[in-house]
């Protein structure tokens, strides 16, 4: 979970072509394939929520100097 600003989001990890209880060969794509996915977290009356299915955008911004690299 990223917090900026006064945003959340949360990254996750998905295995698609994978299915449960089927053995799959070691050395296909969908054996390795994994996606990043990240959802925007909302929060409201005490609970949190998120929409996978709405557009994500994220701005981060440019790093300040704590977080640059020389």
């Amino acid at each position: 979970m990223v917090v900026h600003n006064d945003r959340a989001y949360l990254f996750y990890f998905t295995h698609p072509g994978r299915r449960q209880g089927t053995p799959s060969a070691a050395s296909t794509i969908a054996a390795k394939r994994s996606l990043i996915q990240v959802v925007e977290l909302h929060y409201a009356a005490g609970k949190l929520s998120t929409n996978r299915d709405e557009p994500t955008y994220v701005d981060l911004g440019k790093a300040g100097k704590r977080g640059r690299k020389r």
